[in-house]
């Protein structure tokens, strides 16, 4: 999970928008898709990026302390002056579920750049993702981040998970090895990516697309699949548990989850269960529930690996996510895959059957 760090101040401007080097990628078939629009052209300033998602405005329930209007104090706070946080490269998904950020210009290079959902919302309002914590600062809601992808031939892993890599025999280390995942196109929510190392160089090339679907009025399943594309052959993928530190086999489709679910029972399709556990264990998904809200979260068993292991936390640092290459480096072949999780936001504790029914 890596160690507490001091960030530097953040320069308030906007990265450039361009396509890079060495990416081949034809734009998304026209269409869209269901269950996500663009926000509204007058919606599209000075929206903060945390914000307030439980009934009464108490900006907590976005899953960090802020000020009366929801914005983050502190780091994440924009310098008086700054121009717009968010503006063309945000949609809204699934009728208000979610907020997918394409291009963040406070995340800096070695934070690992990438696409994110925050707020990710139940149908009922309540923000279940959490954004930048005091812990872990590159953590950033709903997001795909490996962090450890070998290039054949090359010392240093790729860190596209963000922050501090583990290296053996020195621990968790700020290497400059922090790469991004760039968007190169889009089409609504349908997104054509490059992953790049910290040199800018395309590893491989990306299709990710978001549904939502409503199995009842208070549940919703985001559906997130991705077909990568090798540009470099040989990547292996791995964790820094196959780089030699146990216990932390993280890396895939993870969730940040809001300080709430520090206290929330995790639950599997036999039962409840601990994160202790549930940590590393392999099943066809995993949910964490309060008083308030349910989030669980599935891997398809068409995926190159399956089933998942998963990586989960309770207390001080709550996250849920798929964990793919956390017991075994997995070598990626010469043709595309393509992996599909779901993610169910439901208001209310829900049991496993009631889980297994929406995740179905």
């Amino acid at each position: 999970m890596g160690v507490p760090r001091r960030r530097d101040a953040e320069r308030p401007c906007r990265l450039p928008r361009r396509r890079v080097p060495g990416a081949r990628l034809r734009s998304p078939p026209a269409g869209g898709l269901r269950g996500a629009r663009p926000l509204p052209r007058d919606r599209r300033r000075d929206i903060p990026l945390v914000e307030a998602g439980r009934p009464g405005g108490d900006p907590r329930a976005a899953g960090r302390s802020g000020d009366a209007g929801g914005r983050p104090r502190g780091r994440g706070r924009r310098p008086a002056g700054a121009p717009p946080v968010i503006a063309d490269d945000v949609l809204e998904v699934g009728d208000g579920i979610a907020r997918l950020v394409l291009d963040d210009p406070r995340t800096p290079p070695r934070d690992s750049p990438r696409p994110y959902l925050h707020p990710l919302r139940t149908p009922g309002g309540l923000v279940v993702s959490d954004l930048r914590p005091a812990d872990h600062d590159w953590h950033l809601g709903l997001s795909l981040a490996v962090a450890n992808v070998g290039v054949p031939g090359e010392v240093d892993d790729v860190n596209l998970w963000g922050g501090v890599t583990w290296v053996t025999g020195a621990g968790y280390r700020q290497l400059a090895n922090n790469g991004a995942q760039r968007v190169l196109d889009r089409d609504g929510p349908a997104l054509s990516l490059a992953w790049t190392d910290a040199a800018g160089r395309v590893l491989l090339t990306e299709r990710r697309t978001h549904t939502v679907a409503r199995p009842a009025p208070d549940r919703a399943v985001l559906t997130v699949e991705s077909t990568w594309t090798p540009v470099v052959a040989g990547l292996a993928f791995g964790s820094p548990t196959t780089a030699g530190r146990p216990d932390a086999g993280y890396g895939g489709l993870v969730l940040r989850l809001a300080p709430e679910f520090g206290a929330a029972r995790v639950l599997s399709p036999a039962g409840p269960t601990t994160a202790d556990a549930a940590r590393g264990a392999s099943a066809p998904w995993l949910a964490l529930a309060t008083g308030q809200a349910t989030v669980a979260m599935a891997a398809s068993a068409g995926d190159p690996v399956h089933p998942s292991p998963w990586f989960v936390r309770t207390g001080a640092t709550p996250i849920l996510g798929s964990a793919p290459f956390a017991h075994r480096v997995w070598t990626m072949p010469a043709t595309p895959v393509t992996w599909r999780w779901r993610v169910l936001v439901a208001d209310g504790a829900l049991d496993p059957d009631a889980i297994a029914a929406a995740l179905a």
